[in-house]
């Protein structure tokens, strides 16, 4: 496809956007996200990328976008027969059987289910054709930056770093012999989890346009979740938790390409498999990052050491960084709190978005410049994780997959070398934060009644108050939800929540 064509699709890729985003309340609306997703489909390259995230987000058009990969358009057989030819210098029937001519559409490329002469069974992905240079003509003519980070390319932020990393990142999502060796490395890795399933790859078939693997069947992400028992789901959800920690932190290799085309799911005799595909996009963790974020873990649980100089050594920009010091024990103890209870946790009640959002106030854009660009395959990666274990019941525990590695990693751990701490840096520290959360009540000044929980139980205090409390407190005009954002606001620190007296009767919050 021409630069100038592509530009003119570019073009009306944001006349449909902007006409779905002024409908979005109308009865056209699935009209008008259906003739983005279309175009988007047709475009392939990095717009249907950026369709995929959004189809992995929280954003109410999340649904429509997750069917792209199904409606996306595929290259015709006759087409595919040809590239196969060229790639392999040879007839396709010399080396296949069967050819589905029903190709399943991705970004970058499509595959197809295939037969070879010796009987086994493969899927074969094919780049389209001129697709390198059409992610050439979108990083030229987009200001593309600004989709996935939140319009930081608007405030005066420098994203060529960004631009960067995600350029030379797409470039090796570009080589399928890249991705094959990817694929291997990680199959290695996880030979320790019989599990987790990485097909196979066929490499004297494989080129740097075609890959061809071994077929691994599963069912999909929404079967699985219509048709799987609770019981099934929940021990998916672990399983998700575990495969996750363990690529980051004990094999050094992240799948960063967590959309619902990339995994299958299956139901054995001996539990639940993930079965995972395309490894273009994979982020590798240094040393060094993967022991900060374990010190990280460590020092929030510990209370006692300042987390400021371990987000710098994790790759944060200190000068950014700096003024936000008082707020990152609270803002740490939100984006970590699953690490900090021993039990399962249920990511259901997290609200992290949210939370952070009120804690960090307009220092939001501060914190996601101060951010290391390197990370933001990391970042992909557990949005990802994230997306799927909001949508299983039951509960994971996320602990214990850091545990045995700050165990093991103690004395490297130890010895990571950290910033000069400075004067005020205890500032950061986790110590500060709260641990409980006090509600008495008073009757003529003398106690009745009094109960303590965990700290982060203030995100759940209209449902800790009994009807009788909260309508004495909805009697004094007092918000309950004003006093949870307070807290945040405050960055849980010890102090006074409410207070509200009626009569001789008086109710006290605090945080302790």
């Amino acid at each position: 496809m021409g630069t100038i064509k592509r530009l003119g699709n570019f073009a009306l890729l944001a006349k449909d956007a902007h006409t779905l985003k002024r409908n979005a309340d109308s009865s056209r609306r699935q009209e008008f996200a259906e003739q983005v997703v279309a175009r988007l489909g047709a475009m392939h390259g990095l717009p249907q990328k950026v369709a995929q995230l959004v189809g992995m987000s929280g954003s109410d058009l999340a649904e429509e976008f997750a069917t792209l990969n199904e409606s996306a358009s595929t290259l015709p057989l006759t087409t595919v027969r040809r590239e196969l030819e060229r790639q392999w210098q040879r007839p396709v029937d010399e080396v296949l059987q069967s050819l589905s001519p029903h190709g399943k559409a991705a970004s970058l490329g499509q595959v197809h289910s295939a037969v070879l002469r010796d009987g086994r069974k493969v899927a074969i992905k094919l780049q389209y054709p001129g697709i390198d240079r059409a992610i050439r003509t979108d990083l030229n003519l987009l200001n593309w930056l600004s989709l996935p980070v939140g319009g930081l390319a608007r405030r005066s932020f420098d994203t060529r770093e960004y631009r960067d990393i995600i350029g030379a990142h797409i470039q090796d999502e570009l080589d399928y012999r890249q991705e094959a060796r990817n694929q291997l490395e990680f199959a290695q890795r996880a030979s320790v989890c019989p599990w987790i399933v990485i097909p196979g790859v066929v490499d004297d078939l494989s080129t740097e346009q075609v890959l061809v693997t071994d077929w691994e069947d599963g069912e999909h992400w929404a079967t699985a979740q219509r048709d799987w028992t609770s019981r099934d789901l929940t021990a998916l959800a672990q399983r998700l938790v575990d495969y996750f920690h363990a690529s980051l932190l004990e094999w050094g290799i992240v799948h960063a390409d967590w959309h619902a085309g990339n995994l299958r799911f299956r139901r054995t005799a001996d539990g639940v498999q993930l079965v995972l595909f395309d490894f273009g996009s994979v982020f590798r963790p240094a040393l060094p990052e993967r022991l900060a974020l374990l010190r990280l873990i460590r020092a929030l649980r510990g209370k006692t050491e300042p987390l400021y100089p371990i987000l710098v050594a994790l790759g944060f920009d200190a000068n950014h960084l700096h003024p936000l010091r008082s707020k990152l024990p609270a803002l740490c103890r939100v984006l970590l709190e699953p690490y900090e209870q021993d039990w399962p946790y249920d990511v259901g009640h997290w609200r992290m978005g949210e939370r952070v959002g009120d804690i960090l106030g307009d220092d939001r854009w501060t914190f996601r410049v101060a951010a290391p660009a390197r990370l933001i395959y990391l970042m992909r990666a557990y949005h990802g994780l994230l997306y799927y274990v909001r949508a299983l019941p039951g509960l994971t525990n996320w602990w214990r997959c850091v545990a045995p590695q700050l165990s093991e990693l103690s004395d490297a751990i130890n010895r990571l070398e950290l910033p000069a701490a400075e004067d005020d840096s205890e500032v950061s520290s986790a110590g500060e934060l709260a641990t409980q959360l006090q509600v008495q009540i008073f009757d003529g000044g003398q106690l009745k009644f009094q109960i303590a929980q965990r700290a982060n139980a203030v995100e759940n205090l209209d449902s800790l108050l009994d009807d009788e409390l909260r309508e004495r407190i909805a009697a004094q005009d007092v918000p309950l939800q004003q006093v949870v954002i307070s807290a945040r606001q405050h960055g849980y620190r010890p102090g006074e929540l409410l207070r509200v007296k009626e009569g001789e009767r008086e109710i006290v919050v605090r945080l302790l």
